[in-house]
Formats: C-alpha cells, structure tokens, sequence
C-alpha cells in the first residue's frame, strides 16, 4: 500500500541532511497518513439524471445525512461537494490552522456587531469555513460537545415531532463510539455517549499537560465548577475536552461516514461541484438543482 504520493525530496546538503529526510519520509510512512476517500463518480453520471435524494455539501451535516440515506439500497443518493478531498494537513490534528488560508476553506469574516469582538480589528472575526470533504470537521479543533437542551430548543416547532432534545441526543448516541477509558469507566459520564456507532470519540491530548492543569485550578480558584465532561447537563464549568481522534489522527464525519461508504453502489459522490440553484415547483417543493461541474457549464440532476 501506498501511502504517499511523493517522497520527501532531500534539500538539505550533506549526509545528516539526507538521512532527516528519509527517516521523516520513513516516519510519515509508517503512519499512513491516508484515508481511503470516496472516489468520484462523474463518469457514472449524466446532465440531467435523477435521484431519490441530493444531498448538498459534504461537511458535518452532509456526509453522515448521505450515509445514513445510502444503507437504503433501493434508493439512489447524489451527494455534490464543491471541494476535493481533505489533505494530510487535515488528517494530522496540529496542522489543520495550517489550512486556512488555503483553497480548502472559506475566508469567512464575521459581521459588525455591537455585542461581539469589541477587541477585534474592525471588530470583526476570522471564520474560516471547510471546502472540502468533512466541510469544516476537516479544519477544526477536533472538539465533540453535544450542546444542551437550549441550543436546539426552537428546532421543536410542535410537541413530539421528533425535533425534541431526548430524541436528537438519541441520535448522537447512534453515531458515537467513545473508548475513553475514564468515560467508560463512570456510568453517570458514560449514560451521555454511544459506544457502538462509526464516529470515534477520545481524550484530546495537551501538548503542555502542566499548564493545561494550572490554568484549570485558576479558574476553579476564580469560582469555576471543575467539570468531568462536556457533554452532560451543564456546560458551565472547566475541564479537559474530548473530541474526534483515532490513533493520532482526525475524526470527522467525512472519515466515519463517507469513507465506510465509499463502496456503495447507490451512492454517487461528485467533487468540485458547485450548486447554483436549488430547483423549486409550483408546489414550492425542492425538485432539483443547477450545478457547475466539468465538463457541464450549467448542469442539473433532479429529485423524482
């Protein structure tokens, strides 16, 4: 297996130069910092083919929607990312600021605001956006927190319409699987986690664990709760997170849902495909979409 397209080449002079770059070459290697991405599917479609569902955007939300969809055989699922597969910056948790400023994200500002970034140059905030597989669970700080009842409250519009909180937690449990021993090891911790799905859930690791520890008892000495986990009732607090990692390497929804997928026949995953417009008929339902994908300038798949 290949895990990497070209080796590092050797611009350091002199036999120790040389050898760095083999032993990191060797290294990086070893790792296999690859995933196995779902291939595109461009050729296996035409300008104007239809489909059950299409899913647009491939980012947190995207890629596990189009997963879950496609363990329904019989039903036929477009998923259109307008960017590529994430690169190894991606996959290596410390270099995913690295991303930024690259073609692989929306330069995204905040807007103006009278209650926000008061300390801010112009007071406005950079927000750097995922374009790319995993949208922006690709460039993140890895952190997995659920939320709380309030976050999704005014998602509820009528009672028990499948919108309420035990319900969506329900679903968050599905697609877990936390293997953080301490969680594991306390029930009352443990009974806010899934432990059977595709998404792996694991302490994030401090690089400086000494000052992490110091900056915790400041807070809890300025009157802070000292939390065990975020993903219970109450997010008030300090404590250590936890987040999508595996063996070193980023979790997101495009590695635990996308990837497992890659192989479904009824799947179809365009990338570099940009939505333009979302169809809608007389009845103001969403029936299609407008797209720009090479080599169509203004092509169109449709919902039946």
């Amino acid at each position: 297996m290949s895990c990497l397209e070209h080796p590092c080449p050797a611009n350091a002079q002199g036999a120790a130069g040389l050898a760095f770059t083999r032993l990191v070459t060797h290294l990086l290697a070893a790792q296999c910092l690859t995933e196995p991405w779902p291939e595109d599917r461009l050729n296996d479609v035409s300008d104007g083919d239809t489909f059950d569902f299409i899913v647009v955007g491939s980012g947190t939300a995207g890629s596990i929607v189009a997963s879950r969809l496609s363990e329904i055989e019989g039903w036929k699922v477009l998923l259109l990312e307008i960017g590529e597969d994430p690169p190894i910056e991606s996959i290596i948790p410390n270099f995913s600021g690295s991303l930024y400023k690259s073609h692989h994200v929306w330069q995204y500002y905040t807007e103006k605001s009278n209650s926000t970034n008061r300390a801010s140059v112009d007071q406005r905030s950079f927000w750097p956006r995922g374009r790319l597989l995993g949208g922006t669970g690709s460039i993140n700080g890895l952190y997995h927190m659920h939320g709380s009842y309030g976050d999704y409250e005014k998602w509820q519009v009528e009672w028990k319409d499948g919108w309420e909180w035990e319900n969506i937690k329900k679903y968050f449990k599905k697609s877990e699987k936390i293997i953080d021993p301490f969680i594991l090891s306390k029930p009352e911790l443990l009974k806010n986690y899934g432990t059977d799905g595709e998404f792996v859930i694991d302490k994030l690791n401090a690089t400086y664990p000494d000052i992490a520890d110091k900056l915790i008892k400041a807070y809890q000495e300025m009157g802070l709760t000292y939390l065990d986990d975020f993903n219970g009732d109450t997010q008030m607090g300090v404590g250590k997170m936890r987040g999508g990692i595996y063996k070193g390497k980023r979790v997101s929804t495009a590695t635990a849902f996308l990837n497992s997928a890659r192989d479904r026949k009824n799947l179809y995953v365009l990338k570099l495909a940009f939505v333009t417009k979302v169809l809608i008929d007389d009845k103001y339902q969403a029936k299609g979409v407008n797209v720009i994908v090479s080599p169509w300038e203004n092509g169109h798949f449709l919902c039946i």
